[in-house]
């Protein structure tokens, strides 16, 4: 996180970051392995999103967006941020409300909805983590 960081604080110019210059070349090869989904449940969530399609993904932001800024204020632990946004994913999903996106005002209108009803989701979910 050390070169993101130094990238926002210089933007709009490049300053010199704290991190030595990623030679691949030198490191030879790289091994990856399957994500832990069991470990990571927003990353779960996240892939379910995309295979989704028709605003999952803006509801998975919108929701993960209310979940970070409680964990942040204090209003819920770490592993409550995962289950705000399966909650209101699930939501989402019964409503039935699927339609395709066809315009940024789509977007925008399932993000405030999502966020919406996050918010309503959370005193539950910070009930159910404490």
């Amino acid at each position: 996180m050390r070169i993101p960081i130094a990238h926002c604080l210089g933007w709009p110019e490049r300053i010199k970051g704290p991190s030595a210059r990623l030679d691949l070349a030198k490191i030879g090869t790289l091994t990856f392995e399957a994500p832990d989904f069991e470990r990571f449940p927003g990353l779960r969530l996240a892939y379910e999103s995309l295979r989704t399609g028709r605003g999952a993904t803006t509801v998975f932001n919108a929701a993960n967006e209310v979940a970070v800024a409680a964990f942040i204020g204090g209003h819920i632990r770490f592993g409550a941020i995962a289950r705000l946004v399966e909650a209101t994913l699930e939501d989402w999903t019964r409503s039935g409300n699927q339609a395709p996106l066809s315009s940024a005002d789509d977007a925008i209108a399932i993000d405030h909805d999502a966020r919406k009803k996050a918010a309503g989701l959370l005193p539950q979910i910070a009930a159910k983590a404490s």
